[in-house]
């Protein structure tokens, strides 16, 4: 996991039970309002030169207590894109609940995505299922959605075209 910030704000029926705000009380820090860079931003270039010498790729699941595209980390994400792209040995598993901000979030070069970039969305209950509609619009190697937590059956009304995997 690469957290490159943390900190979030509350948006859908689904951060009601979110793990984040146990994980960063614990820590000391402040869950909700505040996003604030993290200290360890050297770590994926250690993994990447240890997928190197070793020959072999990892998935990193980045972000998981804050959002990618939270608008509050616009001044480091340029910096977590150009990591991300020199990481090539480095799956980046991106998961957001704000999939309308991902189009104006990527870098200039995104074309149809780097190949070592998987972008998902949470969606746990009927209500935010139209997230994935956003999410398909968007050029990237896989798509794939964390329906957790799961707050009721969705399986009548998921639409899974487009995406290759389910958490």
């Amino acid at each position: 996991t690469q957290n490159f910030w943390v900190g979030c704000d509350k948006i859908a029926p689904e951060c009601a039970h979110c793990y984040i705000d146990r994980v960063l009380e614990r820590q000391g820090r402040k869950p909700w309002g505040e996003v604030y860079r993290t200290q360890t931003w050297k770590e994926p270039r250690k993994w990447e030169t240890d997928c190197a010498i070793n020959d072999y790729a990892k998935r990193v699941f980045t972000c998981s207590l804050s959002d990618f595209f939270h608008a509050k980390a616009d001044p480091w994400r340029d910096e977590a894109w150009r990591i991300i792209k020199q990481s090539s040995r480095l799956v980046w598993l991106i998961l957001t609940k704000r999939p309308a901000l991902i189009e104006s979030r990527l870098p200039a070069d995104w074309g149809d995505g780097y190949p070592n970039v998987w972008l998902g969305v949470s969606t746990g209950c009927n209500q935010t299922l139209n997230k994935m509609d956003v999410l398909r619009k968007i050029p990237c190697a896989v798509r794939w959605i964390s329906s957790e937590p799961l707050l009721e059956d969705i399986s009548q009304q998921i639409n899974l075209d487009g995406f290759h995997w389910v958490v």
